[in-house]
């Protein structure tokens, strides 16, 4: 929605040759919308709107000079209708200075030549800046027509229960596991989501043109622009201006209760259709509806603000309510014309926004950098993903591919845009009002250099031009300070974290302890694995390959890493370091052969424009005081051309009983050499926990995410990385829920201490593996 901007009249200077014709009429399509209803000053102001729907705030004696204007009165009769309409003297220079200087300029009044004037219209900063016009206003009545009758009352609580009882159930009870996984699994039902979350945004302007038909006011025209980073629609509802504060508020909440109708017709579908992926379109209401209503920018939060407290534009008093704040402006200003309650609800408002604004655009200034390089990089992957979807001859997913990779240019360049204006808009106002004033001039030219010079330091390259990962740490301070020397995997993140100590529990204790997954963690990478890793010589120590350090024996195969037809996977490499095989294309050696119950996946890839995965589940059960030193790894390495690698090691290890030794190791490396637009992804995740037994529903738990990676295994190459380890967590997400209930908890075992000063991992561990360092 959008009401625009109120001007008020100032006095000025008519243009050159524009003088009051004998007879002054108002120009074309001005309108006269009277007091402003409920208004939060101690005079009301009076209104108007001209030709182009600019809102224009008139001092009463402005507005009755335009109201005796009907054509036919020439100057003098003006006079003399205005002073008895002011009960004061006024002559016909009076009303010649006040349309010449004040009216005219302002566009409301046409000159003695009858050419249409130059209209100034205000151009708030933060507003739609690109816009266009869709519907016009005859085409917008027309399409508000069927859904007036949406506003009477009785509907409007039946519909927002249904809306309310509608939340509660995908929140609560549905979640968004089914929609998330379907949508990532069945890429056609993308562009579905996206045009239904489009036309959501315009059904909810639909709904603020709707309830100012029903309130009786005339809406405008409907288009979109550019507010801020990203595309928006808007509609004209300046007219709403005429109404009391009931009917402007209707028309402030019209667009979220359209929003919530959406949501409501949206789970409709979904119940006839059972397609889950739908859901995720009320979602994405719930969270639009939240973010609408914040009152610190243009939104309907704004609007809301705005007309409780009877005050049409808030920005425009940022300036006097500052400057009010000097002790030497406390019996004056502009901002006495308000209401004291008026004035203590916009000075908090300003107090509370300004400060905001400020760290907004800092904080766009300062992750400038991490948002170009995360754009960078993603858009060569989804490139590479548009390429091979098209050598699949799939039409409608590279299509739909090719959007996507479009959209994320969409924020750096409009951050590009938004510091563009707002650094011109700044500079020529400084120009313009530090003319004659060269001290002044000086001093604003220094604060320019300062600004500028605070700019090149947080632009300039160097290692702040990282994409961000989805795993790092805190909100501000990593975006503007990314992690140095942490290596990662599509959003797998190098780190070490400590088990949680556990504590002594009676066998009733345990069974009580599910609720919060005691003694299950994530398993990081041991510190000795990666001592072992730095200290490996070799050509290229930027990668890491396997807790031994040494290369397969020659019964191993080369390109998966997996023990070769007839070979023994039980002889272990126990000697000095095999050579590697010719075939392996690599300046480094390959990792060593798996022993008995360890798992492994590996992918190799050679072939340019090709697309390789290797996906390898592991689930077993350690029983009987049985030692649990099981490695689970994963290798990507690719060498060619546009091509696409990945290895994804899962495994389950489960204890039931005893056992003295819980040594497990999760490792995964991923490296490209001689690579160009290569991306490379290894994932290894292991779930190592101590239970009381293994249930009918942990077996069914184990078997469904067997299923759900031979399922991800089979649409791999249509989907991306970031897609893939997204599945992975929810996959490992529902056997960790499935374990809940039958984790064991020991407190006077040994094996539970914290790990020692070399990092070895003895505590029940689970999760994600973290990349080797360099």
């Amino acid at each position: 929605m959008t009401a625009s901007a109120v001007a008020a009249a100032s006095p000025g200077s008519a243009p050159a040759g524009r003088l009051p014709a004998a007879t002054p009429a108002l120009e074309r399509g001005v309108e006269l919308l009277g007091k402003l209803a409920d208004s939060g000053y101690r005079e009301a102001p009076t209104l108007v709107r001209r030709s182009d729907g600019q809102m224009v705030k008139l001092t009463p004696l402005l507005y009755e000079l335009l109201c005796a204007m009907d054509g036919r009165r020439s100057c003098e009769e003006l006079a003399t209708e205005l002073g008895s309409r002011i009960d004061k003297y006024v002559t016909e220079e009076d009303v010649r200075y006040l349309i010449e200087r004040k009216l005219m300029p302002l566009g409301l009044v046409g000159g003695a030549d009858g050419a249409a004037p130059e209209l100034a219209k205000a151009n708030p900063l933060l507003a739609l800046r690109p816009r266009f016009v869709i519907t016009r206003p005859g085409l917008t009545r027309s399409l508000t027509q069927p859904f007036v009758w949406l506003f009477k009352p009785p509907i409007v609580g039946v519909l927002l229960l249904v809306f309310t009882a509608v939340s509660a159930w995908l929140i609560g009870d549905k979640g968004l596991s089914a929609p998330l996984h379907q949508l990532f699994y069945e890429p056609g039902l993308v562009l579905a989501v996206w045009a239904l979350v489009v036309l959501s945004a315009a059904f909810h302007e639909i709904g603020h043109a709707s309830a100012c038909r029903y309130s009786g006011a005339t809406p405008g025209v409907m288009g979109g622009g550019l507010y801020l980073i990203w595309p928006a629609f808007y509609t004209e509802v300046s007219d709403a201006y005429r109404l009391d504060r009931r009917g402007r508020l209707r028309v402030d909440l019209g667009g979220l209760y359209f929003t919530a109708i959406f949501a409501v017709a949206t789970a409709g579908i979904w119940l006839a259709t059972g397609i889950d992926a739908l859901l995720l379109v009320v979602a994405v209401q719930l969270i639009q509806m939240v973010k609408q209503l914040a009152p610190f920018i243009r939104a309907d939060g704004y609007h809301i603000v705005a007309d409780l407290v009877g005050v049409p534009d808030l920005f425009a008093h940022i300036k006097p309510t500052l400057a009010g704040l000097l002790p030497t402006r406390w019996r004056g200003g502009q901002h006495q014309a308000l209401r004291p309650w008026a004035r203590a609800v916009v000075t908090a408002w300003v107090l509370i926004t300004v400060p905001l604004l400020l760290g907004m655009l800092a904080l766009i200034v300062m992750s400038f950098p991490r948002l170009v390089a995360t754009g960078w990089d993603s858009m060569g992957q989804h490139w590479a993903e548009t390429t091979a979807i098209w050598n699949r001859d799939d039409v409608t997913g590279a299509a739909v591919s090719l959007v996507t990779t479009a959209l994320i240019a969409l924020p750096v360049l409009s951050v590009v845009y938004l510091l563009w204006r707002l650094g011109k808009r700044v500079g020529v106002a400084v120009w313009r009002r530090t003319a004659g004033r060269p001290r002044l001039r000086g001093l604003s030219l220094l604060g320019a250099a300062v600004v500028a010079g605070l700019v090149a330091w947080a632009w300039w390259p160097g290692e702040h031009y990282r994409p961000i990962s989805s795993r790092e740490g805190g909100a501000l301070p990593t975006v503007l300070h990314p992690p140095v020397g942490n290596a990662s995997i599509e959003g797998v993140q190098v780190g070490h974290r400590r088990p949680a100590r556990r504590q002594a529990a009676s066998p009733a204790a345990r069974q009580r302890a599910g609720g919060a997954l005691a003694g299950v963690q994530r398993l990081p990478v041991s510190l000795a694995l990666r001592e072992q890793i730095a200290r490996r010589p070799g050509p290229a120590p930027a990668v890491g390959v396997s807790p031994d350090g040494g290369a397969p024996g020659p019964t191993s195969d080369p390109a998966t890493g997996h023990p070769a037809k007839g070979a023994s996977a039980a002889a272990p490499s126990t000697g000095p370091r095999a050579e590697a095989p010719s075939a392996w294309p690599f300046p480094f050696d390959p990792p060593l052969p798996t022993k008995p119950g360890d798992n492994r996946a590996m992918a190799v890839n050679t072939t340019d424009g090709s697309t390789r995965w290797d996906f390898e589940p592991s689930f077993v059960v350690v029983e009987g005081g049985e030692a649990a030193r099981h490695t689970n790894d994963a290798h990507a390495y690719a060498s060619c051309t546009d091509c696409v690698t990945g290895a994804t090691a899962f495994q389950v290890v489960l204890i039931v009983g005893q056992s003295d030794e819980i040594r497990p190791v999760n490792a995964a490396a991923a490296a490209n050499y001689h690579c160009v637009r290569c991306n490379t992804f290894a994932f290894a995740y292991q779930i190592v926990a101590s239970v009381t037994e293994v249930t009918p529903a942990v077996q069914e738990a184990l078997d469904d995410a067997r299923r759900r990676l031979s399922e991800l295994e089979e649409k791999a190459d249509s989907l991306t990385g970031s897609q893939i380890h997204t599945a992975l967590e929810e996959i490992e997400r529902g056997v960790l829920e499935a374990l809940d209930e039958v984790i064991a908890i020991d407190w006077d075992s040994d094996a539970s201490a914290p790990p020692s000063e070399s990092g070895d991992q003895v505590a029940p561990t689970s999760g994600a593996s973290d990349p080797p360092p360099p």
